[in-house]
């Protein structure tokens, strides 16, 4: 059921307890009318404290994942194309190279696949800025972790690409929190809509009938209020 819909059926549903309630004098003795009605409103106060979560507007959720995605791909650009420049220089191998021409698609990557790429790319230049720390020339010969740096690719960028992919990270995780959160209540919010539309349909408008002749106009209003689309 769409939101638009089940806020409608809480408004209804309101309309009916608050007419019931303004005329407790005329039915409140009928055992049964007074059992059902009963239910109805326990089901209705259980909708009216998830109305919120179904009213909550999650625009700024989805507007922090863009931001932190748009940020991860600003730090992922740079660091990638030089470590590409890198790794065909130095002869890497074939899936670091694959993975390093893939960073060229980051705007086609999926939320999630954009996360696993940006933490693949992280650990592969992680292992060649580790060899940085206390590399040395042997024989002449420049250590390749050590020439890493010749090529513009700085520890600082490294740091601002891992906040950069932990924010990310941390955002994805909100929004799925909070889209599994609003299914839950979906579900329940269904059920309750689906267990009073029966409480009203099936018992309620049926035991009222007993006012059509005895009280008509108070039967006729309850009417024109319970069967509105």
């Amino acid at each position: 059921m769409k939101n638009k819909k089940k806020l409608s059926r809480i408004k209804l549903f309101e309309e009916i307890v608050s007419f019931m309630e303004n005329n407790l004098d005329k039915w409140n003795s009928i055992e049964e009318i007074r059992r059902t009605y009963d239910e109805f409103t326990h089901n209705l106060k259980k909708l009216k404290d998830l109305q919120p979560e179904l009213e909550r507007d999650l625009a700024p959720v989805l507007s922090e994942l863009g931001d932190k995605r748009e940020l991860l791909m600003q730090r992922l650009f740079p660091v990638g194309n030089i470590l590409e420049v890198y790794a065909e220089d130095h002869k890497m191998g074939k899936k670091s190279i694959s993975l390093l021409k893939s960073s060229k698609k980051l705007d086609s990557l999926s939320n999630k696949k954009l996360l696993s790429h940006a933490t693949r790319l992280y650990r592969l230049i992680d292992k060649y800025m580790h060899q940085v720390e206390g590399a040395h020339e042997k024989d002449g010969q420049i250590n390749p972790g050590q020439d890493i740096k010749r090529y513009g690719l700085a520890g600082s960028m490294m740091d601002d690409l891992n906040t950069a992919n932990h924010q990310y990270q941390s955002a994805l995780h909100l929004r799925k929190d909070v889209f599994v959160y609003r299914k839950k209540v979906n579900k329940k919010m269904d059920g309750l809509l689906t267990a009073n539309w029966k409480l009203l349909t099936s018992r309620l408008n049926k035991l009222m009938t007993v006012f059509s002749g005895t009280h008509p106009t108070f039967y006729r209003e309850y009417k024109r209020i319970s069967t509105q689309k």
